[in-house]
């Protein structure tokens, strides 16, 4: 199995973990790394992909202020 396969299915299962609620910030984070790595997008954009699903206001907020 490749990188890219591996980060795939590690992805996959922290969403499945999470079972339709929003992730915890530890758990947000660790996607959020996730997700860079397999994207190699800056961390505003994987923010956004992760947001895409789980809108998390006051975490979005916090970024765009932290910018």
């Amino acid at each position: 199995m490749d990188l890219k396969s591996f980060l795939a299915v590690d992805i996959s299962n922290q969403f499945l973990h999470l079972n339709g609620r929003q992730p915890r910030t530890h758990e947000l984070n660790d996607l959020l790394s996730m997700i860079k790595c397999f994207h190699d997008v800056d961390r505003m954009s994987a923010f956004t992909l992760v947001h895409r699903r789980y809108p998390i206001q006051s975490e979005w907020q916090n970024l765009k202020r932290a910018r």
